[in-house]
C-alpha cells in the first residue's frame, strides 16, 4: 500500500438480518433440511425406488357453488398395480385433495417397499443357512473319506 494512501478498499454492503419467522429459503437455509415435506413431493423418488411408473391423479370438482373435490391416483396401465389408489371424496381445495390422494398412495407404497424389504431379509436368512449346511455337509463327507 502506498505512504500516501491512494489505495482504497471496497466498502461490503451488508444486507439487515431478516425478520421472517419460520425457515428460510435460499444461502441462509441449512444444506440437510428435507428437500420436499409434502406427500405428493415424495412419491416420485419412492416410484423410482421401487421400479414403478409416476402415479397420474385425477381429481375432480363435485359442484359449481363450492371449492369441493374428489379424486383418485392411479399407475397408468401397470400390470402390478391396478385399480384407484388412494380414493377421497368432499374434500375441500383442489391441492388439499392432491395431497390426501398423494398421502394414501404414499402409504401403500411404503408398505410395498416393507413387504419387499422383508422378503429380501428372509431370503438373506435362507442363504445365510443354506451357506453353513452346505459346510456341515463338506465336512461330513471329508471325515467319511478319512
Amino acid at each position: 500500500m502506498p505512504a500516501d494512501g491512494s489505495v482504497k478498499f471496497p466498502k461490503v454492503v451488508q444486507s439487515p438480518p431478516s425478520k421472517a419467522k419460520g425457515p428460510q429459503i435460499g444461502p441462509q437455509a441449512p444444506s440437510n433440511a428435507p428437500k420436499t415435506t409434502t406427500f405428493a413431493g415424495q412419491i416420485p423418488e419412492l416410484c423410482i425406488r421401487l421400479g414403478f411408473n409416476m402415479p397420474k391423479y385425477e381429481i375432480e370438482k363435485v359442484s359449481e357453488g363450492a371449492p369441493i373435490y374428489n379424486g383418485y391416483a392411479h399407475f397408468q396401465g401397470d400390470p402390478r398395480i391396478e385399480g384407484k389408489i388412494g380414493e377421497v371424496k368432499d374434500v375441500f381445495g383442489q391441492k388439499n385433495a392432491k395431497e390426501k390422494i398423494a398421502e394414501e398412495v404414499f402409504a401403500f407404497l411404503k408398505d410395498i417397499e416393507r413387504q419387499r424389504m422383508e422378503g429380501h431379509e428372509d431370503e438373506g436368512r435362507k442363504r445365510k443357512r443354506s451357506v453353513s449346511e452346505d459346510e456341515e455337509v463338506a465336512e461330513k463327507i471329508v471325515k467319511v473319506k478319512t
